[in-house]
């Protein structure tokens, strides 16, 4: 299976001309990810948890779980096993009832959304889209576990791999609120990890990009085209053949 060799030198400039221009500014960094061979359709795929060394939440971060109803014996759950690094339960009975002005407030409130995975798909109608599209999305977890509190740790020091039709994914490795060395650890700790929930694993990368949102990509890796190697071989071979008549007429 070939290999996604990152080369220090590349990735360390990338980094460095990243942060030179995001000096005084936090904005999510993204690994960009172009495949050679289409992502299909993949419905109702829940995201992958990809662990990282440094966490993407700054200390303080104020996180929100949403929950079935009732929203009560989810809290008191938290309570009595006492699970710490959520700060408020709000159940999908409740969010349903929420203004749209209620929800915007939620998003300024609470800087990080954990979701108990068995409500993940119905979430995303009643939440509303303007939370995804700011790339929000809410992490999800196992209230089942027999460990929670382990469970909400290792949901806050991990990044999530989404899953969609075509030929790009986009993982959060870091925030311009860590360092260059940082988020060097992050992709290199994270990128195993995606390349075997990848479409067809490593062997279907084309490129590797880093992105500060909305910025232009900066690349760090490029896929050698073998075929297209190949093809200049049997061409230069036939050059070779064609040299070689020439020369016995």
């Amino acid at each position: 299976m070939p290999l996604v060799d990152l080369e220090d030198r590349q990735l360390q400039r990338a980094l460095r001309t990243l942060f030179k221009h995001e000096e005084g500014e936090i904005n999510n960094i993204w690994l960009m990810i172009n495949t050679k061979v289409t992502v299909p359709t993949r419905d109702n795929v829940r995201p992958k948890r990809i662990p990282l060394r440094h966490s993407l939440h700054e200390p303080g971060t104020q996180r929100c779980l949403f929950t079935k109803n009732p929203q009560k014996k989810y809290h008191d759950m938290l309570v009595e096993r006492k699970v710490k690094g959520i700060h408020k339960v709000l159940s999908l009975g409740k969010l349903k009832k929420m203004s749209p002005a209620e929800k915007k407030q939620l998003r300024i409130t609470y800087g990080a959304f954990f979701v108990d995975q068995s409500i993940l798909q119905q979430l995303r109608p009643v939440l509303g889209g303007e939370i995804y599209k700011k790339r929000c999305e809410p992490i999800p977890i196992s209230l089942s576990s027999k460990d929670l509190q382990k469970e909400v740790l290792d949901a806050v020091r991990s990044t999530y791999m989404h899953f969609n039709r075509g030929s790009t994914y986009n993982v959060k490795i870091g925030t311009t609120a860590l360092n260059d060395t940082q988020v060097m650890d992050n992709l290199r700790v994270s990128l195993p990890a995606i390349l075997r929930n990848l479409y067809k694993g490593p062997g279907n990368v084309k490129t590797l990009h880093i992105q500060v949102s909305g910025k232009t990509p900066l690349p760090i890796f490029e896929a050698k085209d073998s075929e297209g190697n190949e093809e200049n071989e049997e061409q230069k071979e036939e050059e070779s053949s064609d040299e070689e008549d020439e020369d016995e007429e």
